[in-house]
């Protein structure tokens, strides 16, 4: 994990992917419209501080990546916006020069990330629906069940315990066996000759 943007000379290619898909903002004063601006102060923290040292955070799970002032810095053409290691997002090295993009990482350190895992495993799709009916086409006796269902919300869905997954494995067993042990049903009144013939048919 880095949060520090690579030496041009060293790993030229690296150094592009994160100039180009690892840097945040601009924002703060310098972009006060940007979309992750909320109340004057970016949501997701940047700039961060400078960092000598990765280290534990005792207010959040996620860690204080270093984040060295080591002069290192990338400028874009348009505005002239000086970037730093300040405005570096999490990454890694091997999944950014595999794929060449942006893959932001965090190391989660405190319990709390069971509960962020938990939230998005369960966290379903976002959905919302919508009827326009004219007064004169609305139903007399609305279904009431069928719209509850359609517009449930996940709280209401926990506090009546209904399912939330199914929680039986589609499987289906196959009768697969070793050579010459497979289960053979007769007649014990029957011919043996003929159970015999039978079993070795089948």
């Amino acid at each position: 994990m880095c949060a520090e943007i690579p030496d041009p000379n060293e790993n030229p290619r690296l150094w592009k992917v994160v100039t180009e898909t690892m840097l945040h903002g601009q924002c703060g004063p310098a972009n006060p419209s940007a979309p992750c601006m909320r109340r004057g102060r970016c949501c997701f923290g940047y700039p961060k501080s400078f960092v000598e040292q990765t280290q534990e955070s005792d207010e959040y799970s996620y860690l204080i990546y270093r984040r060295r002032n080591n002069g290192r810095t990338f400028s874009r053409t348009e505005g002239g916006f000086v970037y730093d290691n300040r405005w570096v997002a999490p990454f890694n090295a091997w999944l950014s020069l595999t794929f060449d993009c942006h893959i932001n990482l965090e190391i989660c350190s405190n319990i709390t990330a069971v509960q962020y895992i938990y939230k998005y495993v369960y966290k379903g799709p976002d959905r919302a629906e919508i009827v326009i009916v004219p007064a004169e086409q609305e139903p007399p006796n609305p279904n009431e069940v069928q719209e509850y269902q359609r517009g449930a919300s996940e709280a209401s869905w926990r506090i009546l315990q209904f399912p939330m997954h199914k929680e039986f494995p589609s499987v289906q067993h196959l009768p697969v066996h070793l050579p010459n042990q497979q289960q053979v049903t007769f007649d014990e009144t029957g011919n043996i000759m003929q159970v015999l013939a039978t079993a070795m048919h089948t």
